[in-house]
């Protein structure tokens, strides 16, 4: 855990640097744009910061002044992040346990529907008998489910440096994948450690803004500032786990 609560730590870093604040107050305002702000901020966020934040600590990055370029690689980053941990095609046994528990669950719901419906069609109604005898097979469908979801998680956790590989060791976004479940070997935990504790300060920004609801224009106001603020924050935080686990991993290959 000491990876994590370093690395959040360094997610403050840019209050010292003065050449961010333009970047905070566009991303700031942005914000504030009513429908669209978010939006707006996201992409001040993936053209314009990321690449900035990485060039901070990483010499030789890319996309500093190529902000279609570094949009361009966070798509492609999310991309490939979010099919690899759907159905980890990269790992052959996760891939294959993915689909026996995927295809479980959906078997086993269907088999719990089509009896239901057997039912309802062959009585007046269904009777709480007919609904209790199929809830363990819906239960069984459920877990079968969440178990999935969880491999889905660890996938996730495993391919979450792809983006900032992409912005400094290759443009292959396979073999981005590679290298992110290479470099997060053992550090799942860390890891976990560190998007915990951004929540838990993204609990604490929630209940700031909700002291502030009493005041319609100060929430507004307050909370986008807030909000930007958690985003910075997360961040800087995330790019230094990037640069904690990348100089580990040219420890051990120098070796």
């Amino acid at each position: 855990m000491g990876i994590a609560i370093e690395s959040f730590k360094k997610g403050f870093d840019w209050i010292h640097l003065n050449a961010l604040y333009t970047l905070f107050a566009v991303v700031f305002v942005a914000n504030l744009i009513p429908f669209i702000g978010a939006l707006l901020s996201a992409l001040v966020g993936m053209a314009f910061l990321y690449p900035k934040i990485v060039s901070n600590y990483i010499k030789g990055s890319k996309y500093v002044s190529d902000p279609l370029g570094a949009f361009v690689a966070t798509i492609i980053a999310a991309v490939f992040s979010m099919i690899a941990s759907l159905f980890n095609w990269k790992q052959r046994n996760i891939l294959y346990l993915q689909i026996g528990l995927f295809a479980v669950a959906v078997v086993l719901f269907l088999f719990a529907g089509l009896n239901i419906a057997a039912q309802y069609m062959s009585q007046s109604g269904v009777a709480a008998s007919d609904l209790l005898g199929t809830a363990p097979v819906f239960i069984l469908a459920i877990l079968a489910m969440l178990a999935y979801g969880v491999v889905v998680i660890y996938n996730s956790i495993r391919y979450s440096q792809v983006l900032p590989l992409l912005f400094t060791a290759t443009d292959d976004g396979q073999k981005a994948l590679d290298m992110s479940w290479q470099m997060t070997e053992g550090k799942v935990l860390s890891l976990i450690g560190l998007n915990a504790l951004v929540i838990a300060l993204g609990f604490v920004i929630s209940v700031l803004i909700l002291a502030f609801s009493v005041v319609p224009f100060a929430v507004y106001v307050v909370g986008s500032l807030l909000t930007v603020f958690l985003t910075f924050v997360s961040y800087f935080a995330t790019v230094n786990f990037f640069v904690a686990l990348r100089e580990g991993d040219g420890k051990k290959k120098s070796r």
